[in-house]
């Protein structure tokens, strides 16, 4: 069989990761549940928000272990209590409300546990093992480009950049073999 190279360095990969697909399309489902619970509308299409007290408890006892994707989340979130620490109640409801789409996320750069987790990689794959999760605020955006067009206009709301400001031309005059 032959293996096709995956490309992942575009906006449009040809794959997909499965796995967390279903993973969060669990979380959509069980957070779609929690919320019919509070409109009792018969047949109707109307839900409400769920509460956030006990969460994690009612998703490990709708999530079955034998199932594969539900033992993927089981184990996410018994590594996220056993060596990050994080509050399961908090987690799940942050996870749960931001698969589901209740509110804009709040703060808007991050959320609070996802940045912990992500920090938590980060200091493994790039911060060399450093302990910097608690100095540095994450920001993930929808890819390179749009990276770009946020510092840029974070760097001219902040007046670091001018109109008319240029990048210096060494930059511009870099060998093809390196250039963007």
């Amino acid at each position: 069989m032959h293996n096709a190279p995956i490309n992942v360095g575009r906006g449009d990969p040809n794959w997909i990761n499965t796995r967390a697909r279903l993973a969060f399309n669990k979380l959509v489902e069980f957070g779609i549940e929690e919320s019919a619970k509070k409109i009792n509308e018969a047949d109707g299409d109307m839900a409400g928000y769920f509460d956030k007290a006990g969460i994690a408890q009612r998703l490990h006892a709708y999530l079955d272990a034998s199932h594969k994707t539900d033992r993927f989340i089981l184990t996410f979130l018994d590594y996220t209590e056993k060596h990050m620490g994080l509050n399961q109640d908090d987690l799940v409801h942050e996870f749960v409300d931001g698969a589901i789409g209740n509110h804009y996320p709040v703060p808007s750069r991050s959320l609070i546990n996802v940045e912990k987790i992500l920090n938590k990689y980060l200091e493994v794959s790039l911060y060399n093992g450093e302990k910097l999760a608690n100095q540095t605020d994450v920001f993930p955006t929808e890819g390179g480009t749009a990276a770009m067009v946020y510092l840029f206009k974070e760097l001219k709301i902040s007046h670091i950049l001018r109109p008319g400001d240029m990048i210096s031309k060494q930059f511009t005059q870099l060998p093809p073999e390196i250039r963007c």
